[in-house]
């Protein structure tokens, strides 16, 4: 049995310039893959977080887009 948990290896910005008000996509890249994984499992932190949201987590394995 794994007991080690998986690690965060990346999280990228999907697109550079995303136009303004537009949802932003990132890709969070994991050591290991992952199952069960939800959208509530994330948060925001940092000066823009207020009124910021997660809307949608997409992906399986070891990498997933979070917007």
């Amino acid at each position: 049995k794994d007991t080690v948990p998986p690690t965060l290896l990346s999280i990228n910005r999907v697109s550079a310039h995303p136009p303004n008000r537009a949802p932003v996509a990132f890709t969070v890249t994991f050591s290991e893959p992952i199952t069960g994984l939800t959208a509530a499992q994330f948060s925001t932190s940092g000066s823009t977080a207020p009124g910021v949201a997660i809307l949608s987590l997409a992906g399986s394995g070891a990498s997933y887009t979070v917007v």
